[in-house]
């Protein structure tokens, strides 16, 4: 199955960063499911759901580290690493990044200011080509209108 991410579609076994608004923010990981809306096994909801295992790239102990005490931090209960393996998210909180290459999702992984800058302008992007083909559907409906009312 696949579903919807910010810049387009992701399946099992993509690879994926989390934006920094997500519960599991600026992390990296693989897909582990998704599960459409209506299907037996969704959890309710509007959004399809996506099962992310964060643990499946070789983060830095010291990365690791903060990872847990931001999110023990941000949840009010201790959060720890190993329990990152199948993390339910929004497909509208993940970015795929299958095709980049390694040296660039390993400085995902390693540098949080870099993976922060790279979603922000991923989404930023997005927002923008989306604004563009709003306008160009603008443009085409009002060139139909025009034309069939034309005498």
């Amino acid at each position: 199955m696949n579903t919807t991410a910010i810049n387009g579609e992701i399946a099992c076994l993509d690879l994926v960063i989390s934006i920094p608004d997500c519960d599991c923010p600026l992390m990296v990981g693989e897909v582990n499911a998704v599960d459409k809306v209506g299907s037996d096994e969704h959890n309710g909801g509007l959004f399809d759901d996506v099962f992310v295992n964060f643990q499946f790239e070789d983060y830095p102990l010291e990365r690791i580290q903060e990872i847990e005490k931001e999110l023990s931090d941000r949840h009010g209960e201790s959060i720890k690493f190993s329990d990152l393996d199948n993390v339910l998210v929004k497909p509208n909180q993940l970015i795929r990044i299958s095709n980049l290459p390694q040296e660039q999702r390993e400085k995902l992984i390693t540098d949080k200011a870099y993976a922060r800058e790279y979603c922000d302008s991923i989404t930023t992007q997005n927002v923008n080509d989306r604004k563009q083909q709003l306008i160009e559907r603008i443009n085409t409906d009002f060139r139909n209108d025009f034309n069939r009312h034309r005498i």
